[in-house]
C-alpha cells in the first residue's frame, strides 16, 4: 500500500469536525448533557446518584460545572446509569489528507527559501519554473519519507 492511498483511508475512517452531523456539534458539554437525559428520563439526581453508587452531591457538582474534568470510569458509569453509551472519539479539527499537505508545503518552502536565500547571494537565483518543481518534490519527499519532520514546532 503506497503512502497516498494509507493517508486516504485513514482520511475516510476519521471524518473532521465539518463533516460531523449537526446534532452532534450541538449536544454541549456532557454536564448539560447528563441533566438533560437525567430530566428526560424522569430521574432525580438521588436517583442517578443511587444507580451510579455516588452521592447526589456529587451529581449535583457534575450537573452544575460545565467543565468538570471527568475520569472516563465515571463518565462510563454515568452513561450506563441513565442507560446510554458513551461514546469517546479524537476526532480531526480538519481533513488529515489536507493538514499533512498544508503542513508539507510549508515546511518545503521554509527549507528551499533557506537554500535559495544562500543561492541568491551569489546571484544564482531560479527560474519560476525550477522552484514550483523543486518545491512539489520536497513536498512528496517529506509526505513520504519524512512525515514526522512536520511535527517540530
Amino acid at each position: 500500500m503506497t503512502t497516498k492511498t494509507f493517508l486516504y483511508e485513514i482520511s475516510e475512517m476519521f471524518q473532521f469536525m465539518a463533516m460531523l452531523p449537526g446534532w452532534i456539534k450541538s449536544l454541549g458539554p456532557v454536564a448539560s448533557q447528563i441533566r438533560t437525559l437525567r430530566k428526560a428520563l424522569g430521574m432525580s439526581q438521588t436517583q442517578l446518584a443511587a444507580r451510579t453508587g455516588m452521592r447526589q452531591s456529587v451529581i449535583a457538582n457534575l450537573e452544575n460545572t460545565p467543565n468538570h474534568d471527568m475520569r472516563l470510569s465515571t463518565l462510563r458509569s454515568l452513561a450506563a446509569a441513565l442507560d446510554c453509551e458513551a461514546v469517546i472519539a479524537l476526532v480531526p479539527k480538519k481533513d488529515i489528507v489536507q493538514n499533512l499537505n498544508e503542513r508539507a508545503e510549508i515546511l518545503a518552502k521554509e527549507t528551499f527559501d533557506r537554500t535559495v536565500g544562500s543561492n541568491a547571494i551569489e546571484l544564482q537565483k531560479p527560474s519560476e519554473k525550477y522552484i514550483a518543481l523543486s518545491l512539489e518534490e520536497m513536498k512528496r519527499e517529506i509526505l513520504e519519507k519524512h512525515r514526522s519532520s512536520l511535527w517540530k514546532d
